[in-house]
């Protein structure tokens, strides 16, 4: 279970080191507006945004290759956004590059953005690249997993993640998990499934919820 899933991105998203990271000033634009209304203190809402933000894949690798800053008082580079919001937030950035990169069911837009990564199958020249949606998510367990004990997940020697602190805690906190990849109790023993969507629309996702509620209870929050 996801092991050969996790050595085939380890494989997939070997970087290659590099003698000198040049600096690179971004900026974001709607990268996670939905903190502003969990949060009443503006600098908390922006703070949660650049902790989330630091911890995408997509972070993860520019800082490989650039020392990244974000310094608002100088020329920015590179603004990094998403359709979320408003469009007058990308466009604030004058003769700035704009870089379009989601984990949300949404296409690029190429007449606000220059160039796009996402997980639609596309091709628009050099502007474009495909980055699937599970990229982000198996980036985020070899982080739980690097340099952890605990885990039973095991990365590959020379992986990006060697630098990462030991931290021995993912037994703690995936204790269901562990059990099942341990074969310490029955999967099959186990509730049928869950279900989790955020809102409504889709009709495909719709139908194929009403046809997996006819084979047994599904557990599940959100909207559906």
């Amino acid at each position: 279970m996801f092991q050969p899933l996790l050595d085939a991105y380890i494989e997939s998203c070997a970087i290659d080191k590099v003698s000198h990271k040049p600096l690179l000033n971004i900026a974001v634009a709607n990268w996670a507006d939905f903190f502003a209304d969990l949060f009443d203190s503006y600098k908390k809402a922006k703070e949660e945004e650049d902790k989330h933000f630091r911890g995408s894949v997509l972070y993860f690798v520019l800082s490989w290759h650039y020392n990244i800053t974000k310094d608002a008082n100088k020329p920015i580079d590179l603004v990094i956004g998403t359709p979320n919001g408003h469009t007058r937030k990308i466009f604030s950035y004058k003769e700035t590059k704009r870089l379009f990169y989601t984990i949300e069911n949404q296409a690029p837009d190429f007449n606000l953005f220059d160039y796009a990564i996402g997980f639609d199958e596309l091709e628009f020249n050099n502007r474009y690249l495909r980055l699937p949606l599970y990229f982000d998510t198996l980036h985020r367990l070899a982080e739980l997993c690097a340099n952890d004990s605990t885990s039973p997940y095991k990365l590959k020697s020379n992986n990006p993640y060697f630098q990462n602190k030991p931290t021995n805690h993912f037994k703690t906190n995936h204790p269901n998990l562990c059990s099942v990849v341990n074969e310490e109790i029955d999967p099959f023993k186990r509730e049928f499934t869950s279900f989790v969507a955020s809102h409504k629309g889709c009709l495909v996702r719709e139908n194929f919820h009403d046809a997996l509620s006819s084979v047994g209870a599904i557990a599940g929050g959100g909207g559906k």
